[in-house]
């Protein structure tokens, strides 16, 4: 898709996948966390199944590594999200939001993504 074509002209012309997201995640309201989380992962998953379909294989490590700044955003957004449930913010009380549980990584361990 749109997401896949963008990820691969950042990769081309090595633009940095963090100029797109200039807004601190602290900052953003819980709403906003939501969606950017669910932006992010099926952004990395187009990725994913764009390499499956064209290769006949997984992505590897190698294959992710122009998207770690996109990693990166990911988990500071789930951690913000674990702040805000912890501090009662309410994310758990919002329509259509569910917590991965997952707040400190960047995926699993196949991802290639991880988050430290």
């Amino acid at each position: 898709g749109d997401d896949l074509f963008t990820a691969e002209v950042d990769r081309a012309a090595g633009t940095g996948l963090e100029a797109l997201y200039r807004t601190p995640v602290h900052r953003l309201p819980p709403e906003a966390l939501a969606a950017e989380k669910q932006a992010i992962k099926r952004r990395l998953r187009s990725f994913d199944n764009h390499v499956a379909v064209c290769s006949g294989r997984k992505a590897t490590k190698e294959d992710k590594r122009h998207l770690r700044p996109l990693y990166l955003r990911l988990a500071h957004v789930k951690r913000q999200i674990h702040v805000l449930e912890t501090s009662g913010a309410g994310m758990g009380q919002m329509p259509g939001y569910r917590s991965s549980g997952n707040v400190g990584g960047g995926g699993s361990s196949s991802s290639g993504g991880g988050g430290g």
